[in-house]
């Protein structure tokens, strides 16, 4: 399966070879994000494919496939939307369509108040506060993220998106598996105590 390079045409929620792919906007523990444009609309969106050429492995797939399957049922202002997602090409590496988010990360947010010795409105952290709840909620009635981060919270102007699912476990699968326990590469200083101690997940 090989990745597209930037100028490629694939096909997005209007239709066949409707995304042109553009800009590459970075690496995440899974996959690679391209802007894209709808050649029809001019819409711009965020397409991700997952980094199985360098992590090389079924298993960075199969996260990559979980994520499309349980964030695309996930629908809340809160959360980046899913959109779109391709796996039938088979010479194609499998993707995802998203809504393409401006306004950095939320941790790119924390470090221009750190460098600027500034605070931020209290007014603003009770709502980004409400925002988080309200878009975990969403989210757990599909599965646990399991790398909240403020560099996985995107800015949408003055609100707050989570994103990237790729360490998600669906909840189904929790609930048949009561002694299930956390694997994989969380962020260190983000992690559950759970995480830390490879105990059961707390889950209710």
């Amino acid at each position: 399966m090989n990745i597209p390079m930037t100028g490629t045409l694939i096909n997005g929620p209007s239709g066949e070879n409707t995304l042109k792919l553009e800009d590459r906007l970075g690496n995440g523990a899974f996959g690679v994000v391209f802007k894209a444009k709808d050649v029809n609309t001019g819409t711009i969106f965020a397409v991700k494919f997952p980094q199985t050429q360098f992590f090389g492995g079924q298993k960075e797939l199969v996260a990559f496939l979980n994520e499309a399957t349980t964030a695309g049922k996930v629908m809340h202002p809160n959360v980046v939307n899913i959109l779109y997602v391709e796996t039938r090409n088979v010479s194609l590496s499998p993707y995802m369509v998203m809504e393409f988010i401006t306004g950095g990360t939320l941790q790119d947010k924390l470090t221009y108040y750190q460098t600027n010795n500034t605070f931020p409105d209290l007014d603003i952290l009770g709502q980004w506060s409400l925002e988080l709840v309200s878009g975990m909620q969403a989210i757990n009635t599909q599965f646990l993220h399991r790398d909240i981060k403020p560099d996985n919270i995107l800015l949408n102007g003055d609100h707050l998106k989570i994103s990237d699912f790729g360490l998600s476990k669906i909840v189904d699968a929790l609930t048949r598996s009561p002694g299930h326990t956390f694997k994989g590469g969380q962020a260190l200083y983000y992690m559950a105590p759970e995480a830390w101690m490879y105990e059961k997940i707390q889950f209710k």
